[in-house]
């Protein structure tokens, strides 16, 4: 599974830049302890700049008071933020010697600012066309993203046999969020939209090319 992510966010967001160039690659080892994983970002980019642009999405996006509100969440973090996104978050903190609420308030950032759209669709021919943007008002994530290979038991980290299968794993398992996945295939028809509440899927909207839809 190979995506593309923002670095800034402690919960994975996966958004694609539009600059025309190719991203650096790093494998992450779901094996490793979450407060670990993500130690390979740390030869990828200059610290001093990585917590100035910590900064700029943060003062810009994310209001006052949300600061204050993080306090206790920071406190007691695992109460408020399951595993294994409360170790990652830690790691991160510890990695780029930042406070663990610069963190967290990034999430906040995110979650107030989601913006990234992507389209799933087919032409007459039966091929399946997958696009991605970034709509984010921080020009300097442009210089953040990167291709993300994750990886379990020492494989690339793919479970699902087909689409369809890709589509019921991702509308079943319970996340730490709301959130949209649209879904690609390889094949005519394949193309969805899933709505996910924390629990499970809210709505599944499948593509209709035979209606035009």
């Amino acid at each position: 599974m190979k995506l593309q992510i923002c670095l800034l966010l402690g919960v994975t967001v996966f958004c694609v830049s539009a600059a025309d160039f190719s991203p650096p690659v790093v494998n992450i080892s779901l094996d490793v302890p979450a407060n670990q994983r993500w130690a390979p970002l740390k030869n990828l980019y200059d610290i001093d700049f990585l917590r100035k642009a910590a900064s700029e999405v943060i003062d810009s996006t994310v209001p006052k008071w949300v600061h204050e509100a993080v306090k206790p969440i920071v406190k007691a973090l695992e109460k408020y933020i399951p595993q294994p996104y409360a170790g990652e978050i830690q790691g991160m903190a510890a990695f780029y010697g930042t406070d663990i609420s610069d963190v967290v308030l990034l999430n906040f950032a995110y979650e107030v600012s989601a913006f990234c759209t992507s389209i799933v669709t087919q032409d007459t021919k039966g091929n399946i066309y997958h696009g991605r943007n970034l709509d984010y008002p921080h020009d300097v994530l442009r210089n953040l993203t990167l291709d993300v290979v994750f990886i379990k038991n020492g494989q690339t980290l793919e479970a699902a046999v087909d689409f369809q299968d890709a589509v019921v794993r991702l509308a079943k398992v319970p996340i730490i969020t709301d959130v949209y996945y649209i879904l690609g295939g390889v094949h005519a028809g394949e193309g969805v939209v899933i709505t996910k509440d924390r629990s499970g899927s809210a709505d599944t909207w499948p593509l209709d090319p035979l209606y035009g839809k």
